[in-house]
């Protein structure tokens, strides 16, 4: 019920606007100056009307068997998501993009432990304050083991092979929703189509693997649920491990299915809350172990870096705009001379000023929350339009240049994608509401669990966009009931006719 309610929430402000957070002005100090774009209601109604035609003329199509092999749906997805990844290949040959800021240190220190050099994990370091970073940067090392130190370019080239895959699990996991061939197929179109995602295969972070291993993730549990193989166990694991070595909010992911397993599987008792826990501990013991590592090998103690209260005060101060990032975790981390307590309790006391301030001033609080949650949420770039750009936009070649010079209308296009997964997620959320044991859970319980944490932790929409390609399979599933109830109406209106 409470998905549903944030799917409303999210169709009907995208419906109207949609909000462009920007860090162009005064870039020092990383601000993020708000801009509200009013839609365009019947262009925003342009794509969900589009796709519902496509899938009432694939109905027709194919007639009530809709039947196509298992080995031709696969091709047919591979094929989809191969295109995919070659159109993110394309862009990176439009020009190189050197990673900047945190994606310079992610790559610079991934190179420099290479050559023996660890003083990034002495205290004040940048891997000492994100150590959050060392299963990505362990992955880097490799790349550049296999193709040059400081081959950064090899990182991204690479990042398109992920982009196939996430393509491609994008429509296979809609396999465990539908026996139809169709909704399967469009589910990786839409992925295939879906910009933001090629404009992060620049992105020397932990962003793209992450999205690949969370799908096979809920892939494989989705999997599991149904035959019980220990194959799908294995890579449930597997995948959950990784995605929680390349981002730590993969934990949300683990804990939805902590829930799932505990309240919603059809297990006996003692192996519901045996897999609940080790869904949650053996990937995080996988993190300590790394980290352990690191710390055998350099010397130095890595007791856990910025402290997330930081990240919380953070987010719930204007300084950045609406709880975007301004400079506010490290200064106090080095204020505090690197002690990671500290600069907690510090933090801490911050939070406490500001809840009581938010307490006494509740229209404010609901305005500063109101523009946290849409500038995350209601951004059609999803913070990645930057991404795009090359170093030298001036000799800016192919479908790079055409990019870069049409981002509005691209913006007014991704407005209305966005408002088409939200109001089909929306309409699918609401048919399996109540239902107490649906596949759906892992995803509804994840989805529900980003948003709260979106609300609580600095603010950024890129954050936010693991949790949105999420609503992929649920929105596909929207535009196939829509489809097939058009289509059911035609043949029960032929059927009367005919029966005059």
């Amino acid at each position: 019920m409470l998905f549903s309610l944030i799917m409303a929430v999210f169709s009907a402000a995208s419906f109207i606007f949609s909000r462009s957070p920007k860090s162009d002005i005064d870039p020092f100090y990383n601000s993020s100056p708000i801009y509200r774009v009013i839609d365009n209601p019947l262009l925003n109604l342009f794509l969900p009307l589009l796709f519902v035609a496509l899938a009432v003329a694939a109905d027709l199509l194919a007639g009530k068997k809709k039947t196509l092999k298992h080995k031709h749906i696969k091709a047919v997805l591979f094929l989809i998501a191969l295109a995919g990844g070659l159109f993110s290949f394309w862009i990176l040959t439009g020009g190189v993009r050197t990673p900047g800021d945190d994606q310079a240190q992610v790559y610079s220190a991934a190179a420099l432990f290479n050559l023996g050099n660890y003083l990034n994990l002495s205290p004040g370091g940048y891997v000492d304050m994100y150590v959050q970073q060392l299963g990505y940067i362990s992955y880097v090392r490799l790349i550049f083991l296999l193709f040059g130190n400081y081959n950064f370019q090899a990182v991204q080239y690479i990042n398109c092979l992920w982009i196939v895959g996430i393509i491609y699990l994008s429509g296979r996991s809609i396999r465990h929703f539908s026996a139809h061939a169709f909704p399967q197929i469009i589910g990786s179109a839409l992925m295939a189509l879906f910009l933001p995602i090629h404009y992060l295969s620049s992105w020397v972070y932990g962003d793209i693997p992450f999205y690949f291993f969370q799908f096979l993730f809920v892939d494989s549990y989705l999997a599991y649920e149904k035959s019980r193989g220990k194959k799908d166990l294995f890579l449930m694991f597997f995948s959950g491990t990784l995605a929680l070595v390349f981002r730590k909010n993969a934990l949300i992911m683990l804990i939805a299915c902590f829930i799932a397993f505990l309240f919603f599987d059809n297990a006996k008792a003692v192996n519901k809350i045996i897999l609940s826990l080790l869904i949650l501990m053996l990937p995080s013991l996988t993190v300590s172990a790394i980290t352990s590592v690191y710390r055998n090998v350099s010397g130095y103690e890595l007791k856990g870096g910025i402290p997330a209260t930081c990240w919380i005060s953070m987010g719930m101060n204007e300084e950045g705009k609406a709880g975007w990032f301004y400079n506010y975790s490290v200064p106090i981390y080095y204020m505090c001379d690197n002690d990671r307590e500290l600069a907690g309790e510090y933090a801490r006391n911050d939070i406490k000023e500001r809840v009581s301030y938010l307490i006494s001033n509740p229209k404010y609080a609901i305005g500063f929350y109101g523009r946290k949650i849409f500038t995350q949420w209601n951004d059609p770039f999803y913070n990645t339009q930057r991404k795009v750009e090359i170093d030298d936009p001036e000799n800016a070649a192919g479908i790079t240049e055409y990019l870069m010079d049409h981002e509005k209308g691209i913006f007014k296009l991704l407005s209305s994608f966005q408002f088409m997964i939200y109001v089909f997620a929306l309409l699918y959320s609401v048919l399996v509401s109540g239902k107490k044991s649906v596949p759906e859970n892992i995803i509804l319980i994840y989805l529900t669990g980003g948003f709260l944490f979106s609300l609580i932790w600095e603010a950024n929409s890129r954050y936010v966009l693991q949790y949105v390609l999420m609503l992929f399979p649920m929105a596909v599933m929207g535009i196939s009931t829509v489809a097939d109830g058009i289509f059911k109406a035609k043949i029960e209106k032929d059927f009367a006719k005919g029966g005059l």
